[in-house]
């Protein structure tokens, strides 16, 4: 797989923002950071053909394995939320060779707090994404996100349940079309205050 100047700026920028609200909220004293994982279920969408996945910690067939890592910052408010995420999903079908998606970005989310430990929230997204399917290429990508936040543990944590939109863009070089991606999707992140 080869390293693009797109994801080493990506990745630099995420450590710069990480370490930058890190101290800030030191001083606040009362925003966390996050680390975190997840998995779900997600549909690809190619000009028209559907391939769907199933995303789990362990599988084989048409069910891929999808470890994915999380740091991020939640605001003293809980109102709001950013993060540096990765990801592989790897699939073995009966029939054809295996391929993977590795995808690493940031994420935004607004998170509209009310008195109970359930809230609503909105994301945005952005990465960059090296996929196997045709051939080893990398392609940019932009989403959204949709969905509930359950507050747990005392203000220690939460667990999210999701619906990811993302546009994988064409990558002209490679000869790589672009396709269109479905995930609902269950997050567990635990809040390490500062």
């Amino acid at each position: 797989m080869r390293i693009s100047r797109q994801l080493v700026a990506v990745v630099l920028l995420a450590v710069a923002l990480l370490m930058g609200t890190s101290s800030r909220s030191r001083a606040a004293n009362a925003g966390a950071l996050t680390l975190g994982s997840g998995m779900g279920f997600s549909i690809l969408i190619f000009d028209g053909d559907n391939l769907t996945t199933f995303s789990a910690p362990e599988g084989n067939l048409l069910v891929g394995a999808t470890p994915g890592l999380r740091f991020g910052h939640v605001s003293p408010s809980r109102g709001f939320e950013f993060g540096l995420g990765a990801g592989v999903l790897y699939l073995n079908p009966d029939e054809g060779e295996s391929f993977h998606i590795l995808v690493f970005g940031l994420d935004f989310q607004k998170h509209f707090v009310n008195q109970s430990n359930w809230n609503l929230f909105l994301g945005a997204d952005g990465g960059i994404s090296s996929s196997e399917f045709f051939a080893d290429v990398t392609q940019p990508y932009v989403g959204a996100m949709i969905g509930a936040r359950n507050v747990i543990s005392d203000d220690n944590g939460s667990v999210k349940f999701a619906l990811h939109l993302r546009h994988h863009m064409e990558d002209e070089d490679a000869g790589a079309d672009s396709f269109n991606e479905v995930t609902l999707a269950m997050h567990f992140d635990l809040w390490i205050p500062q």
